[in-house]
């Protein structure tokens, strides 16, 4: 964060995406490395996190701590989180679009607000 506050130009914005720790990828993950991959003496939370995902330094934030991290090297900070199917309905995919096509656009943003995947984030005014 100090690097990216460091690196902006005078009107310049920090935007990006982090993994959303309060996603529902969290228990799916566990369910998966803990329960199914009997990996629970072994595998820390991170740890089963980040095996769920894209790579060794894949890393989850609640949105509250990122955008608390973000005001202590920005003067403005804003999360916002945002998901895929998936993330509202963890079935396979037949099942998935059965219940998809049930909840109106409304009601997905809704909950997708809350519970997915993404955690998108942008911050300007250096401090």
């Amino acid at each position: 964060m100090r690097n990216a506050s460091g690196w902006l130009k005078e009107g310049g914005v920090f935007a990006g995406m982090v993994y959303h720790r309060d996603s529902t990828r969290l228990p799916v993950a566990l369910v998966r490395d803990w329960l199914i991959g009997r990996n629970w003496r072994s595998h820390s939370v991170d740890e089963a996190l980040c095996r769920s995902t894209d790579g060794f330094s894949a890393r989850f934030y609640p949105a509250d701590q990122w955008r608390d991290l973000l005001l202590a090297f920005f003067d403005d900070a804003q999360t916002f989180v945002e998901g895929l199917d998936v993330d509202l309905v963890p079935l396979p995919q037949p099942a998935r679009a059965m219940v998809w096509k049930r909840l109106s656009p409304a009601a997905r943003r809704r909950v997708l607000g809350r519970i997915g995947h993404f955690l998108l984030f942008r911050a300007d005014r250096p401090r």
